[in-house]
Formats: structure tokens, sequence, C-alpha cells
């Protein structure tokens, strides 16, 4: 006779979701000519049953296979620059631009130019320019009725230039673009075998804004006024809007299901 006793086992989903247990249970299962006992954990779902690796090891369901399987190197990054550099100089573009919704009535904000340290100074100045060169910024001579702080974060033996869009992103409107989740995403592809994973080169530059929003962006540096031509890091609409564009561009050219984290 098969009885149901208690489990003290904690199930969990690959999620990381706790699955609700009835107990536990030793079966015969019985495979071709042989007959092996397992101890079985119950759930509450309607579900296929599921072996462990090790016990469809011992019914010959599978075999371990000792043997390597050796394949040509790929060509390493340092090799993928020398042969494209056009593709990796600057960040790509994405079609169409970006324009940034306001409230109305929204009062512009001029901000007065922030100190920065000397020990950075030039190397900020020297990436402004290289900013300018590769169209990320532009220089701004006529009056302005937004105007932000930069920020410069120092990263290793660079720098990285941002804004601080406090009071733009208090009347920025938020589009609340529907991101899915991986619990939306698993079902969709159930024979799925292959899977890619890419990182686009600084994302939010691969977008560019409209003429009207840009000059929303404009800020202070010591070299004078600038104004983003590209999405800049901090604008709170910005993280929903990079996989709008994203899954828009990837429609086009091949049936995909995406997942951002």
């Amino acid at each position: 006779m098969f009885e149901i006793t208690d489990s003290k086992k904690i199930l969990k989903s690959y999620t990381g979701h706790k699955i609700q247990q009835i107990g536990k249970i030793r079966l015969p299962v019985i495979f071709k000519d042989r007959e092996i006992y397992e101890t079985f954990e119950i759930v509450d779902m309607e579900q296929d049953n599921i072996i462990s690796g090790d016990f469809a090891e011992s019914l010959n369901l599978v075999k371990r296979i000792d043997t390597i399987d050796t394949i040509e190197e790929i060509a390493k990054p340092n090799e993928l620059s020398h042969d494209f550099p056009e593709l990796i100089k600057t960040s790509g573009t994405l079609p169409g631009e970006y324009r940034l919704t306001v409230a109305e009535n929204a009062k512009g904000v001029v901000h007065a130019p922030r100190r920065i340290p000397a020990a950075i100074k030039e190397k900020a100045i020297t990436e402004l320019r290289n900013m300018e060169e590769n169209g990320y910024i532009t220089k701004v001579e006529e009056p302005t009725e937004w105007v932000s702080s930069m920020v410069v974060a120092l990263r290793k033996d660079k720098v990285r230039i941002c804004i601080d869009p406090k009071d733009l992103n208090e009347v920025i409107q938020r589009e609340n673009y529907p991101l899915k989740t991986i619990e939306d995403v698993i079902p969709l592809i159930p024979d799925a075998k292959v899977f890619s994973v890419l990182d686009a080169k600084s994302g939010f530059l691969q977008i560019k804004l409209e003429e009207p929003s840009s000059y929303l962006t404009t800020f202070n540096t010591p070299i004078g006024r600038y104004r983003w031509l590209r999405l800049p890091f901090g604008i709170k609409s910005a993280p929903e809007n990079i996989p709008a564009y994203y899954g828009s561009d990837a429609r086009r050219h091949y049936r995909s299901y995406r997942y951002y984290r």
C-alpha cells in the first residue's frame, strides 16, 4: 500500500517562486525490463511528471557521454574591432526621432554651472569635444528656457558626461510602455532551442531627439552650453522607451520576443 507522507523539502520554480506541496510518496517506476523505486514530491499543479537526471540515467533513459567536442576559436574582440572599425567606432542610430512630452504650462528652470574638480576638468572638456565630434551633443548659442547642470562621473581613467534633469523630469510625461517579464515570454517559446543575448552599446545614445526636445536637454559646461542630439541618461521616460524602440526595429527583421532586465 502506497502512503503519502509529509515532505520537508522546499520546492521553488526557476523564477524563485515557492511551489505548494501536498507531500511525498515512494512508488515503483517500470521502464522496459527495469523496475526502480523512487520518492516523488507531490505538488498542487496540473503538470507532467518530472524525474531527475540521475533517475533518468538509472533507467537507461539517458546516457552520460564523457567526451569533449572542440570547435574553432571565434574571433576575439580586438580582431573584430580591427576588421570592422566602422561598426564600433561610435554608437549607431535607430530609425525615427524621440519626442520628450512635457506637461502643459511647464515653466523652464535654468541652473547655474556646477564646479568641476580640477583633477578631472580637462578630461571632462576632452570628452565634451569627443561627444560633439561624434554627434551626441551640439553647441547652443541662443537663449533657452531649460538649462540643466552637467554631471561628470569618473570611471577608471575615463569620464562619463550626464546631466542632472531633476527639474525637467518633474514635468516630463511618461508613455508607460509595458515591459515584458520572463514569465510573459516563456509560454510563447516552448520549443525554442537557440537564444541570443544582445548588449546595445550606449543604448540611449542610439535614439535621436527631435529638435524641440533637444533644446529641453540644454546643459551648462565649463566651455559653454550644449544640448543633446541623442537621448541622454537620466531622463525618466528613457528606460521604458529603449525596449519600445528596439522592439519595433527588431520586428521588421525577425520574429522575436524580448525580455529586459
